[in-house]
């Protein structure tokens, strides 16, 4: 098996057609998923010389804010998407280095690194632990791994309303198994801390967080934008649906989530999972 091999349909997906409205919408996406970047780097508490690595970096805000974070350290972001990684390099290629490659395989630089930090962009690797062990040769001794990943998803409506409103159009859908590679498979804490176990990192353990995300658009923007970018938009897709089914699925979200907005706006609650592990001093 080649390196191309590896991770062969995470590839496929996020250099393909649809990764084009995340490009689109990436924007959008920032302004929801960055409510966990704050709470990102108060876990991780970057030192101003730190050499952070950033994994699954995408259009990279995360790796600019561990960049401002670390002013006299560096940043670098790994990612296997080109049309993320160019959108990437316009906005923060100043102060990033940013890296095509896959962090499962990528032959990193021994010892090299004193942190690496992740926002949703470990649970896609195909062996995690051979991932994992592959990250750990980057870290110095006493180096860290911070990461945030979605808890389950009945406690994320973000992911939850959507998967509600394709089944009570199509019907039931495909589950994947647990653990499998995708925006949940790092929701069960238990299968994650026994991967950085065995991919041999040290003093591994979560701390779970209820936060909130907004949308600038409220409960209408929301829906329109994650009609535009997860299984909704999928499904249309895959049935031919049209822009006038689009269009039906994005009301039915809409109302969903103008359950969780008022005269104060929209404030969706979300439940993330932090991991963090050490390499052995």
């Amino acid at each position: 098996m080649t390196d191309t091999d590896v991770n062969a349909d995470q590839r496929e997906f996020w250099n393909g057609g649809p990764v084009k409205g995340w490009v689109a919408q990436d924007a959008e996406l920032e302004s929801v998923h960055g409510a966990l970047t704050p709470r990102l780097l108060a876990h991780a508490d970057p030192k101003p010389d730190a050499d952070v690595i950033d994994v699954g970096c995408g259009s990279g805000a995360v790796s600019q804010a561990f960049a401002e974070a670390a002013p006299s350290g560096s940043v670098t972001g790994i990612d296997i998407s080109v049309p993320m990684l160019n959108l990437a390099r316009v906005n923060h290629g100043d102060s990033v280095t940013f890296i095509e490659a896959d962090a499962q395989t990528y032959d990193f630089a021994a010892e090299s690194a004193d942190l690496i930090v992740s926002r949703f962009g470990v649970m896609f690797f195909s062996d995690p632990v051979a991932a994992f062990s592959n990250l750990l040769g980057a870290l110095r001794p006493g180096g860290r791994l911070v990461m945030g990943c979605w808890a389950p998803m009945p406690k994320n409506p973000w992911f939850d309303g959507p998967r509600r409103v394709v089944e009570a159009h199509h019907g039931p859908q495909p589950r994947p198994e647990p653990g499998a590679p995708g925006p949940m498979g790092f929701s069960n804490p238990d299968y994650v801390l026994s991967i950085l176990n065995d991919a041999g990192f040290v003093n591994a353990r979560v701390e779970t967080e209820d936060l909130t995300l907004t949308h600038p658009q409220g409960a209408s923007g929301a829906a329109q934008l994650m009609s535009a970018v997860g299984p909704i938009s999928k499904i249309v897709r895959e049935t031919g649906g049209g822009s006038t089914e689009l269009l039906h699925l994005t009301d039915s979200l809409t109302e969903i989530f103008k359950a969780f907005e008022d005269e104060d706006g929209f404030a969706l609650p979300a439940q993330i999972h932090f991991y963090l592990a050490e390499k052995a001093a």
